[in-house]
């Protein structure tokens, strides 16, 4: 930004900008980086250059996961929502236990009560999650599927 803008602009915007991809342990971590990067550069060109094979791996792949008998539950796929949501939640308010968020946080201020969703306050959590899951549970039980969408193709 303009000179003006950035005098009147919070103390935490003024200071110089640190990218995210900075590491948090200058030592380890860019080797990890480097990996992951190559990893899915591989990953995109062997798709590119033999989608073949890499059909072949997705349809291994998806043949594996539709042979689990648990998959087919109607429940699966919200039981899987509510799992996902919840962990991204856990990692997310973890993530200070593993580097120091102040350096990434415009304010530069370490997070207020991490974790209360899981430990304190674990109703915010679990609240949510049943609701969620009953809703879904309710939606199947009433046929609400048919009675939106119709009856299922034969």
């Amino acid at each position: 930004p303009s000179p003006t803008v950035r005098a009147h602009a919070p103390a935490a915007l003024r200071a110089p900008v640190r990218s995210i991809l900075v590491p948090a342990t200058p030592a380890a971590a860019p080797l990890l980086t480097r990996g992951l990067q190559a990893m899915h550069v591989s990953v995109a060109a062997g798709a590119l250059l033999a989608p073949a094979v890499a059909d072949g791996f997705a349809a291994a792949a998806w043949g594996l996961f539709d042979s689990c008998a648990f998959t087919h539950d109607r429940m699966f796929e919200a039981s899987l929502a509510v799992s996902c949501f919840v962990a991204f939640i856990l990692f997310f308010e973890s993530i200070h236990l593993v580097v120091d968020p102040r350096v990434y946080r415009l304010d530069g201020a370490a997070p207020k009560r991490p974790l209360r969703g899981f430990t304190t306050q674990w109703w915010k959590t679990v609240v949510p999650a049943l609701t969620y899951l009953g809703s879904i549970y309710v939606y199947h039980e009433l046929s609400l599927g048919q009675l939106l969408y119709g009856p299922p193709p034969a």
